[in-house]
């Protein structure tokens, strides 16, 4: 069995290298001026680097807590989450907007597509956070 602390340690080790990896495509991208690719690319990247900070809030929030008593309710750690899927609905319309702009009619579709996922987890997530008495671990009971 993992403790709090490996979990937390492994999740933000393989979040951080796949930001910088998608980071260092991205800038590929734009060094080989492939807008579009770069355009898209540049989302997944933006969400990852918004999921590091908010693992980071959530150790500090005490997510990553041996003891569950100490741990906050998964409505709040779904509110932080949200913010995730938030900032990805975000950068899939601005990828809309600029493919609309420039006639690129596969990613103004690919983008419309995957900005209605990130609306549709956005809203699941939010609804989940709002139910009352919902705490660590009574989501299965």
């Amino acid at each position: 069995m993992t403790t709090g602390w490996h979990k937390y340690g492994v999740q933000l080790a393989v979040h951080s290298a796949l930001a910088a990896a998608f980071a260092g495509l991205v800038s590929w991208l734009l060094a080989m001026r492939i807008w579009p690719a770069a355009a898209i690319w540049a989302v997944p990247t933006l969400g990852l680097m918004t999921r590091v900070a908010v693992l980071i809030r959530l150790r500090r929030m005490g997510w990553y807590a041996a003891d569950e008593s100490d741990r906050p309710s998964s409505a709040v750690v779904n509110r932080e989450m949200s913010k995730v899927f938030l900032v990805q609905l975000v950068g899939w319309l601005m990828v809309a907007a600029y493919s609309a702009a420039t006639g690129v009619w596969l990613g103004l579709g690919v983008s419309l597509a995957l900005a209605y996922i990130s609306l549709a987890v956005v809203r699941l997530l939010r609804r989940s956070a709002r139910r009352p008495g919902q705490t660590h671990g009574s989501e299965g009971r």
